[in-house]
């Protein structure tokens, strides 16, 4: 007796940049934007922190990226920010990701 299977692995990789401008002329370069493969985007929580530790956005998971505001929309000040990713992978681990983010303005 023989039995066959296909099976396909599906790579999970997260990937940060470490700087964004919003006002760049370059259009990938306005938002802080997690590039996800294998990641489910329903599972998937973006937030960044000011120095101070306070939190200062939080992405709906429908929308992953971060323009520079707060979530009443203001722009905030250029300088470096703290975020952490929380999502479940496809072997249903569930890392969470952090580090640093420098906002540019000028």
């Amino acid at each position: 007796d023989t039995s066959v299977m296909t099976v396909e692995i599906l790579p999970s990789t997260l990937f940060t940049p470490n700087a964004f401008r919003p006002g760049s002329s370059i259009a990938e370069n306005r938002v802080f934007m997690p590039l996800r493969l294998g990641v489910n985007p329903e599972k998937f929580q973006l937030r960044i922190f000011n120095r101070w530790g306070q939190e200062v956005y939080r992405a709906d998971p429908r929308i992953s990226h971060w323009s520079g505001q707060d979530e009443q929309g203001h722009d905030l000040p250029d300088g470096v920010y703290f975020f952490t990713l929380t999502t479940i992978d496809p072997d249903r681990k569930p890392p969470i990701r952090s580090g640093y983010i420098q906002l540019i303005r000028r």
